[in-house]
C-alpha cells in the first residue's frame, strides 16, 4: 500500500500541472461520492428501522391515540398523527389537512432524494475527468521527447504514457461507485415513497373500518 502510494505521489510531483489538477478533481469526487453514500446509508437504516417500530406499534396497538402517542421521535408515527386529525376536522378544514399531508411526505423524502443528483453527475463526469488526465499526460510525454531531438525508443514512450493511463483508470474507478450508488438509492427512495403511500392507505382504513390491513395485504 505505502509503495503504491509513492509511485503515485511521484507520478503527480513528475507530471503536467493540468494531469494534477485532474487527479485532485477526482480525488475530490472520490470523496463526495463516499460521503454521500455513508450518509445516506444511515439515513436509510433509521427510516427503515423507524417503519419496522411502527409496523409493530400499529400491529399491537388497540386505538389510534394509543399509537400516535407511543413514540414521539418516529416520523412514520407522525403521519398517524396527521391521518387520525384527518378525521376530525369539518370537510373545509380537511383540505388543509391533505395539504398538511404533502408537506409532510415531501419533508420526509427529501433527505432521501438529496445527494443523487451529485451521484449522478460524478459518474456521468468522471470517467472524461480522467481521460482528460490520460490525454493532456501524453501530450506532455510527446512533447518532452520530441524537444529531446532523439528518437524514442520503446522503453522511453511506454514507461511514461503506461503511467498516464492511470488517470483513465482513475476515473472509471470513481465513476463506477457514483453509479451504483445513484441505482440502489432511487430505487430504495422509490420504495420508501410507496410504503408510505401504502402506510396511509393502512391508516386511513384502520380508522374508517377498524380493520388493520397488513403490508401484504395492501400488496
Amino acid at each position: 500500500m505505502s509503495d503504491a502510494f509513492s509511485s503515485w505521489i511521484l507520478f503527480l510531483t513528475q507530471s503536467d500541472g493540468w494531469v494534477a489538477c485532474a487527479a485532485i478533481v477526482l480525488l475530490m469526487m472520490s470523496i463526495v461520492v463516499w460521503t454521500i453514500i455513508c450518509v445516506k446509508a444511515v439515513v436509510f437504516c433509521r427510516v427503515y428501522r423507524q417503519k419496522r417500530e411502527a409496523d409493530r406499534l400499529f400491529a399491537v396497538a388497540t386505538n389510534s391515540q394509543e399509537m400516535v402517542e407511543s413514540t414521539p421521535n418516529n416520523q412514520w408515527i407522525g403521519f398517524a398523527r396527521t391521518a387520525y386529525g384527518d378525521f376530525h376536522m369539518s370537510d373545509g378544514n380537511r383540505v388543509l389537512m391533505q395539504e398538511q399531508r404533502q408537506v409532510q411526505e415531501t419533508e420526509f423524502l427529501k433527505p432521501l432524494q438529496s445527494g443523487l443528483g451529485a451521484l449522478s453527475t460524478v459518474a456521468a463526469t468522471a470517467p472524461f475527468v480522467g481521460l482528460f488526465g490520460t490525454v493532456v499526460g501524453i501530450y506532455h510525454t510527446m512533447a518532452s521527447l520530441s524537444a529531446a531531438n532523439a528518437v524514442p525508443s520503446i522503453a522511453q514512450v511506454a514507461g511514461p504514457v503506461g503511467e498516464t493511463l492511470i488517470m483513465t483508470a482513475a476515473g472509471i474507478a470513481v465513476a463506477v461507485p457514483a453509479a451504483i450508488g445513484y441505482n440502489i438509492f432511487v430505487h430504495a427512495t422509490r420504495a420508501v415513497a410507496a410504503d408510505v403511500s401504502a402506510w396511509w392507505v393502512r391508516l386511513h382504513c384502520w380508522k374508517r373500518t377498524g380493520v388493520k390491513m397488513t403490508s401484504e395485504e395492501r400488496k
